[in-house]
């Protein structure tokens, strides 16, 4: 055999005589192996510098350890904070002895083009964002009997999901900003997703707890991206009618605010102060630094693995979670 082509367990399981089950256990490390075999094979390996496969590995052992992680393209996604998101999940999968397999998707992809359709034997489980009303990934995926885990708040029955307490997360910043004496505010906020609307939910049921009439909430929605922040904040904000404070679902997105807000000649914070979400790196370096709610992306990922590895092994009984945020006190707020 050409020692310069990549050989597999079954290779080396043909070459030493033994049975790929064996050929694994010493791949692995395992203690339950006969001394002479052990160092026929293992000389065999470095012989033919055999390097594990892990699609091999998994089918040899009866547990696929792949993941697909599963992302919709669109002209705004994905943002920063999701790059950073998807980093912490690859790496602590690695933890875990897991392959990751990223598929980003165009609008008008359709399932047969999708590596989840062509490739579904490989997929042990899979980690789904932005779901939609009637999501085929997840249609399939429930088919086949793949087990998943979905990042942000599902009303899919079954489905299990880790998310940011975003309910709690606003609650928090109402009261934070009503003791600063910040009490009119303007939500400018994504599509209505489920948690786009525990958001705004938690704001208005602050403001029910400390007696605040609701009028003082202005809530815009279909704010997606820069370009909409800025379109609608040169039109609707003036020097003379501007909230107290202003909160936007993304800190890339106040970078259009903020652009908007200085050809008003509005002033941050004297005349108003900005909130963001996320926590991204740069947001310290806003000219001013921005105030934000931070996601805890360490813990997020781990609920995700945590999650993945217990399905992989069989069991189906899983709770969702929402894991606590952290309120960031920087420059653009009072």
């Amino acid at each position: 055999m050409n020692k310069k082509k990549k050989v597999t367990i079954y290779d080396i399981a043909r070459i030493s005589g033994f049975s790929p089950k064996t050929v694994s256990r010493v791949v692995n490390g395992e203690k339950n192996v006969k001394k002479s075999t052990y160092e026929k094979i293992n000389q065999i390996l470095q012989e033919y510098n055999y390097v594990p496969n892990t699609y091999a590995r998994g089918l040899i052992n009866k547990t696929n350890r792949n993941i697909l992680i599963s992302v919709p393209k669109t002209e705004f996604y994905p943002l920063e904070w999701f790059h950073i998101l998807l980093e912490k999940i690859i790496l602590e999968c690695r933890k875990h002895d897991m392959n990751t397999i990223v598929e980003y998707t165009e609008p008008n992809d359709s399932m047969e083009n999708s590596v989840l359709y062509s490739s579904s034997s490989f997929i042990g489980a899979a980690v789904i964002f932005y779901e939609s009303p009637r999501d085929q990934r997840i249609m399939y995926l429930q088919k086949l009997g793949i087990p998943f885990i979905v990042f942000g708040k599902s009303d899919t029955e079954g489905v299990t999901y880790v998310t940011n307490n975003d309910y709690d997360a606003l609650k928090s910043l109402m009261y934070y900003l009503v003791s600063k004496g910040l009490e009119k505010v303007s939500l400018l906020i994504g599509d209505q997703s489920l948690v786009n609307m525990d958001r705004v939910r938690g704001v208005k049921d602050a403001y029910d707890e400390l007696g605040l009439d609701a009028s003082l909430i202005e809530v815009v929605y279909q704010m997606k991206t820069v370009e909409d922040v800025y379109l609608y904040s040169k039109a609707d904000f003036t020097k003379e009618n501007i909230p107290d404070a202003i909160f936007v679902s993304g800190d890339e997105k106040v970078i259009g605010l903020i652009r908007a807000l200085n050809e008003l000649n509005i002033k941050i914070p004297e005349d108003v102060s900005i909130v963001g979400f996320d926590n991204i790196p740069w947001a310290q370096y806003f000219d001013p630094s921005l105030t934000t709610i931070a996601q805890d992306f360490t813990t997020l990922s781990k609920e995700i693995v945590n999650r993945l590895e217990i399905l992989i092994n069989g069991m189906t009984d899983l709770t969702s979670i929402e894991v606590p945020t952290k309120l960031i006190i920087r420059e653009t707020t009072k």
